[in-house]
């Protein structure tokens, strides 16, 4: 993850938790049904359509999933604009660049 690392010890290990909790079938990996709950969980409402193109954004290696990496650097970029003062909607339009 490139920067500064903006989570602690402990939130790195909440999600981390996080992550294996909504790993629903246990693969390792999430896919848009288990990244859509994800969103429902934070309150985020996004229509499907929005929730596969922000997945497509955040699946780097393009294999249709989303691995802990992966995860780990969409929460880093997410925080980092939350703590520039966006909202999530303008987090996915800047994400969506």
């Amino acid at each position: 993850m490139a920067g500064e690392m903006l989570l602690t010890r402990e939130e790195i290990d909440e999600l981390k938790q996080t992550f294996i909790a909504m790993d629903d079938n246990g693969d390792g990996m999430l896919d848009n049904e288990e990244l859509a709950v994800l969103f429902d969980s934070l309150n985020i409402a996004c229509a499907d359509d929005d929730i596969k193109a922000f997945f497509s954004l955040v699946d780097v290696d393009d294999d249709g999933t989303v691995d802990y990496d992966e995860f780990m650097t969409m929460v880093e970029h997410m925080m980092e604009l939350a703590t520039a003062g966006h909202s999530y909607v303008d987090m996915f339009r800047m994400l969506d660049r």
